[in-house]
C-alpha cells in the first residue's frame, strides 16, 4: 500500500469492500493505540475508531488519495477523543456542583433514587417521538454532540437543536410530575451545555 496507485483509491471510491479492508487493517491498530494513548480507556478507543472507519466508509468518494484517507482518520479520531475528554469534564464538573448543593439527607435520599430515575428517565424518552427518542438517546447514552449527531443523521445542527429543545421540554414536565426536580436540573445541565 505504500504506492498503491489510481485504480487503488477509485476502487475505494467506487466502494469496494476488499480495498477498504486492506486500509482498516493497515490503520485500525495504530489508531487504537492512539487514542488509547489519548483517553486511557480501551472500551473509548475501540468505539471512536470503529465509529471513525464507518464515517471513512460512509464519505468514501470524498478521498483522492491514501494520504487524505490517513490525515482523515488520524483528525476524525483525534477530534472524537478531545469531545470525549470534554465530555466527560463536563459531567465531573456538573457532578461536582449537584453534590455541594445537596445536603445528606438529600445526597442519601439522591442515591437512593438514582436507579428509579433512570427507569424512570428510560420510560420517558422510550414515549417521546422517534426521532427526538433517537436524539436523546445519542446525547445521554452516547455522549455525542449537536454537530456529531446531525453529521451521523444526515441533519442540520438547527434540525437537531430543535428535536433535542422539545424532547428536553417533554422530559422535563414528565420528570417534574413526578418529582424529580434534581434530576431535571442536572439532565438539563448536561443538555444546556452541549
Amino acid at each position: 500500500m505504500k504506492n498503491p496507485g489510481p485504480h487503488y483509491i477509485a476502487g475505494f471510491k467506487e466502494g469496494n469492500v476488499e480495498v477498504f479492508q486492506r486500509i482498516f487493517h493497515k490503520y485500525y491498530r495504530p489508531l487504537y493505540f492512539f487514542v488509547k494513548q489519548l483517553l486511557d480507556d480501551a472500551h473509548e478507543a475501540e468505539d471512536i475508531v470503529s465509529e471513525t472507519f464507518l464515517k471513512l466508509w460512509n464519505m468514501k468518494h470524498n478521498f483522492e488519495t491514501e494520504q487524505n484517507i490517513k490525515a482523515f482518520l488520524y483528525i476524525t479520531c483525534r477530534n472524537a477523543s478531545l469531545n470525549c475528554l470534554s465530555y466527560r469534564k463536563r459531567i465531573t464538573s456538573h457532578h461536582k456542583e449537584i453534590l455541594h448543593t445537596l445536603t445528606e439527607e438529600e445526597f442519601i435520599s439522591h442515591q437512593e433514587g438514582y436507579s428509579e430515575l433512570l427507569q424512570q428517565l428510560e420510560t420517558a424518552i422510550a414515549a417521546l417521538p422517534d426521532k427526538q427518542q433517537e436524539v436523546m438517546k445519542m446525547i445521554l447514552f452516547e455522549g455525542l454532540t449537536d454537530e456529531e449527531i446531525a453529521e451521523r443523521l444526515n441533519k442540520t445542527e438547527k434540525t437537531v437543536r430543535n428535536q433535542k429543545n422539545t424532547a428536553i421540554h417533554h422530559l422535563r414536565i414528565n420528570l417534574d410530575n413526578k418529582k424529580m426536580i434534581t434530576a431535571v436540573l442536572f439532565l438539563l445541565a448536561c443538555l444546556i451545555e452541549q
